[in-house]
């Protein structure tokens, strides 16, 4: 797509053989080229944060008309106002993706076994935005993810003309998604926050002058923090294990019963935490939100960014599928599904360190000193409350002229 930004291709060769058996074979290639143009206007008019007492009686009276700013008496809040937040900069982006992948697949037959026999590789350029920086969190030109090479096995074997063996395992990577509009909108835009001061008019002029610049508002000593994420600074992407195994058999003409065990596992998961905060070994909890003093990098709030975690969502499945076709004027279909999905809840600790944040005196931090989180902040396997058993059955029943009875 020539509008945003280039060109992008992809082609599959497909042909057969026999040799030791039939092979069935496919390969192909593509190149993904996309910039992803956006403008992204996160805090560009401004938030005044006024929760700092009771809602003012009068409150309909300061706003006499709702759609017109001007008539706003905004200057009646200072009281209750706790902070104003602004964000300055250049919010148009391009979010560039160049994505090369590569694949070949053999469906080799030979008797009553068929393989299948695949492989994948993929290497992703921008997904993260490797090349910029967001000091001191982020270094610039952080190496690619290229070990992403995903082989995939399949196979069915027919022990008879009614019973079929099947299963198979592959690695699965994470595609060309881009997740780095944020980020890159972050690298040029300076979300700040000034807190009351105790002007009068600190609601309609909170800089008390004009709007900084971009520039100003970096080198300013007023409260930043990122609009939303901020990528890894491990650039993986994440990938699942998958594993099937089941069996399928025929009864009489119309009938089929079939069982299958199937499981996935993510591997290099994502979380999410907070860079910027400390915590305290006496208490394993963390330090006050508030505590401006014990943010381990001065001039930042909270720094949200995503950690590379080895271990991410398993799902266990046990699928049952029972299938009787039309045959004298009827047709019914059940399955089951008894299922178990484990999440992680993932200690607050940074990459590279062995240990949460710690801060010993003001202005001094550290990763390295021994302490034991408070248990509810502690790394966690846990069952989820998604749905561990299902069961559907649907019929038809065909009726005399022209009628059909169905229900599920």
């Amino acid at each position: 797509d020539l509008t945003d930004g280039g060109p992008s291709f992809r082609d599959d060769l497909s042909f057969s053989f026999v040799k030791a058996g039939r092979h069935d074979v496919k390969t192909g290639g593509e190149y993904v080229h996309s910039n992803s143009p956006i403008f992204l206007c996160i805090n560009c008019g401004g938030t005044l944060d006024a929760q700092g007492g009771p809602i003012p009686s009068n409150v309909e009276s300061l706003f006499p008309v709702y759609n017109d700013v001007s008539s706003w008496k905004l200057n009646s809040l200072a009281p209750i106002t706790r902070f104003y937040s602004l964000a300055v900069g250049d919010f148009h982006v391009d979010s560039p993706i160049r994505s090369y992948a590569g694949w070949m697949q053999d469906d080799w037959t030979r008797g009553n076994l068929t393989l299948n026999l695949g492989v994948r590789y993929d290497l992703i350029r921008g997904t993260y935005a490797e090349e910029l920086p967001f000091e001191p969190w982020l270094h610039a030109n952080r190496p690619l993810d290229r070990n992403n090479i995903q082989p995939r096995l399949g196979l069915a074997y027919s022990l008879n003309d009614r019973t079929v063996l099947r299963g198979g395992w592959g690695m699965f990577a994470g595609g060309a998604v881009n997740a780095s509009h944020a980020y890159r909108v972050d690298a040029q835009v300076a979300n700040i926050q000034v807190n009351y001061d105790g002007r009068p008019d600190f609601p309609l002029n909170p800089f008390n002058g004009p709007i900084p610049t971009f520039a100003q508002a970096v080198a300013t000593t007023n409260q930043r923090t990122p609009f939303l994420t901020l990528p890894a600074a491990d650039t993986a992407l994440g990938y699942t294990h998958q594993v099937s195994a089941g069996v399928q058999r025929q009864f009489g003409s119309s009938m089929s019963l079939s069982t299958d065990f199937v499981y996935s596992a993510a591997k290099d998961a994502l979380s999410i935490m907070d860079v910027n905060l400390a915590y305290n070994p006496a208490t394993g909890a963390n330090y006050p939100f508030t505590d401006l003093t014990r943010r381990p990098t001065k001039g930042w709030g909270a720094v949200s960014q995503n950690m590379v975690e080895p271990k991410g969502i398993e799902q266990y499945g046990l699928q049952m599928e029972f299938t009787r076709r039309m045959t004298r004027n009827w047709q019914l279909s059940a399955t089951y599904l008894l299922a178990k999905d484990f999440d992680y809840q993932y200690a607050p600790i940074k990459e590279g360190c062995k240990y949460p944040a710690t801060n010993p005196s003001p202005g001094v931090f550290t990763c390295d000193a021994p302490m034991t989180l408070h248990p509810v902040l502690q790394e966690e396997r846990f069952l989820t409350g998604n749905q561990r058993h299902r069961a559907t059955l649907n019929g038809i029943w065909q009726l005399p002229v022209g009628f059909q009875l169905s229900g599920l």
